[in-house]
């Protein structure tokens, strides 16, 4: 009776693991899906004024 109580928690424990790394690759592909360069995007994943080409006010004219 003990082996089969205790060969149905494994199974349990490992049905609850395997679960929970399924999980953890679907959020891994959504990362890899949300952050996947695309034609109008530079490439290096930042925007704004580190890659602005127009000078700041703050280095002169």
């Amino acid at each position: 009776m003990k082996k089969l109580l205790l060969l149905a928690a494994s199974a349990a424990g490992a049905i609850i693991l395997k679960k929970k790394l399924d999980e953890q690759q679907a959020e891994r592909d959504l990362w890899a899906e949300a952050t996947k360069g695309s034609s109008n995007r530079s490439g290096s994943g930042f925007s704004g004024s580190a890659t602005s080409t127009t000078p700041s006010p703050t280095q002169g004219a």
